[in-house]
């Protein structure tokens, strides 16, 4: 029967029909009645312009299609459908108008008798099914055995930097097959779960049923595996579901393909004349993500504040790249990404840039995308040109003397006035050597912005005392940035990155230096501490002492002809 011919006559018939005959229609039989949202016409589980629009298509527009299920359309539940439907609807939708009767604005069954249906089915579940955790960009199939991955996000969530660090989490969606009772979610591991407003959910996560399908945030708060469990609570005999979330560091996302195991290497500068940039996922990290497909973006590189204001994705390697995660080795999973013209910027060591794989093809950095980086709050990568050459600063050199063992040969960019946060890098020479021998690093680092100061070192005595040197020269350096060269350097200088390099017992004296900021002894009066050292560079060391006491810990150290040293 054509639904716009339906008549009172026609439903008070059926009433009496229904109730000689109660044997139920092969449609329901064994199912219960199918759940809908009233006035979601298209049954996209909204209840909008869209629905009302669709209604008048339908009655007025020849091959339009009709409604997913009847009774969804039946706005204002009179057992017919007609124009007062698509009215109830668009001035509901529009202007605010009465809200159509139960059920909505939530999934649910008609609870009044007509003989309209939703044989064609509808946006809502099946009544009765299990509660189910959707993590996005996963496969279903595998999340309780493989699990989803994840990163650990750079910093404990706060209200205030929650946009910022969205961008590390994974969303899920959280639904049921039912309207009755809650759904409650259990963490365990180094997991937690937020809504999409930044709030922190409780541990279990409590869900009403009839507020389903609901998308949260998963964010690590470590390392580790972790699982979320899914129990449907009021309704007897539902299984749980399980997810597993495997939390780990991220080995990076560009590199270049080499021959042979493990063929691919992860790094993060890549030199201008050195095309292509390539980018690689790993199937086995990202199992979850096979066969889904993603662009593949490079962006200058932002600060979290900037993509909390923008996730706007905007490629500058000439264009996205489409690519579908694919295969059982990396090699499957190699993309060229920037082939030609590679932009290591003007007047800095390097340029950095970002990668990002966006799983939602929507040209957006969203959470559930993946960002290259160790964390994004660096950049993903850097770009640099021929460090070989002089940089583009003019240098100025001045000498001093702070007192004894503190004699001072400085290096810095001659415009310096007009720059900030230049980092700082100290120079301990080796036994028989002088402070000023060292102009050709000097000259060169303060070409590219850094600030450098090489100091007399006192190594005759040991190993020890030229620790000692190193400590008290950097300290003198820091604590006389407002008198040193006239005070040029005062506010101009980053006190928080500096780099220690050492040539022979000079290149075991600052590793040694920086073991005693850690584990002692210090000498007295110093004012700075082992997190100030970013970077420590060994010149073919000495190594008098043991690995007790030249321990570079967790430092970042380089170490250049080890073996080359002709005083040990």
């Amino acid at each position: 029967m054509n639904p716009r011919s339906v008549t009172r006559t026609a439903l008070i018939l059926g009433a009496a029909l229904a109730v000689i005959c109660v044997l139920p229609s092969p449609a329901t039989a064994g199912v219960g009645p199918t759940q809908f949202i009233r006035g979601d016409f298209d049954a996209d589980g909204d209840n909008d312009l869209a629905d009302g629009i669709g209604i008048l298509s339908y009655l007025f527009v020849a091959g339009s299609p009709g409604p997913v299920c009847e009774d969804a359309a039946d706005v204002n539940d009179d057992g017919m459908l007609g124009l007062v439907d698509a009215v109830y609807q668009l001035t509901h939708a529009i202007a605010g108008g009465a809200a159509p009767p139960a059920p909505y604005p939530s999934c649910g069954v008609d609870l009044s008798f007509d003989s309209l249906g939703c044989d064609g089915g509808s946006f809502c579940p099946p009544a009765n099914l299990p509660p189910n955790l959707i993590v996005a960009f996963c496969d279903d199939a595998i999340e309780q055995s493989t699990g989803a991955k994840i990163s650990p996000n750079v910093a404990p969530i706060t209200p205030g930097n929650f946009d910022e660090l969205r961008f590390l989490m994974r969303p899920m969606t959280v639904t049921v097959g039912s309207a009755v009772g809650t759904v409650e979610v259990t963490q365990t591991g180094p997991i937690e779960l937020y809504d999409l407003s930044g709030n922190l959910l409780s541990n279990p996560a409590s869900f009403v049923a009839s507020s389903l399908p609901m998308q949260v945030l998963i964010n690590a708060t470590g390392t580790g595996d972790g699982t979320l469990t899914a129990v449907h609570v009021g309704v007897g005999g539902s299984a749980p579901d399980l997810v597993t979330i495997r939390s780990c560091l991220d080995t990076g996302l560009v590199g270049r393909d080499i021959t042979g195991f493990p063929h691919f290497e992860f790094v993060r500068t890549v030199n201008s004349n050195a095309a292509p940039v390539q980018t690689a996922l790993e199937p086995n990290r990202h199992a979850e993500r096979m066969g889904l497909d993603y662009r593949i973006y490079v962006v200058e590189s932002k600060t979290p504040a900037q993509w909390a204001a923008s996730n706007a994705l905007v490629d500058v390697s000439g264009g996205f790249e489409i690519g579908t995660v694919n295969g059982t080795s990396i090699q499957t999973n190699i993309e060229d990404v920037w082939t030609s013209a590679l932009d290591a910027g003007t007047g800095v060591v390097g340029k950095g840039y970002d990668v990002v794989f966006d799983f939602g093809m929507d040209g957006t950095l969203d959470p559930g995308d993946l960002v290259d980086g160790v964390s994004y709050a660096e950049s993903g990568f850097y770009i640099v040109g021929d460090l070989t050459a002089l940089g583009p600063h003019a240098v100025t050199e001045t000498l001093y003397s702070g007192g004894t063992w503190l004699g001072q040969d400085l290096y810095y960019p001659t415009d310096i006035a007009t720059m900030s946060d230049v980092p700082i890098v100290v120079i301990s020479h080796g036994n028989g050597h002088n402070y000023q021998w060292y102009d050709y690093l000097g000259n060169h680092l303060a070409s590219w912005g850094y600030v450098v100061m090489s100091h007399q070192n006192q190594t005759g005595p040991g190993i020890e005392t030229a620790s000692t040197t190193t400590l008290t020269n950097t300290d003198y350096l820091l604590d006389n940035l407002g008198t040193i060269a006239g005070g040029i350097l005062s506010g101009r200088v980053d006190t928080n990155w500096i780099a220690w390099i050492g040539h022979s017992r000079g290149g075991e004296g600052i590793v040694r230096a920086y073991d005693r900021l850690i584990d002692g002894p210090l000498p007295g009066g110093i004012g700075f501490d082992e997190t100030q050292i970013q970077y420590l560079g060994s010149i073919a060391p000495t190594v008098f002492l043991g690995t007790a006491q030249v321990d570079p810990h967790d430092c970042t150290y380089n170490l250049l002809a080890g073996a080359a040293d002709g005083d040990v």
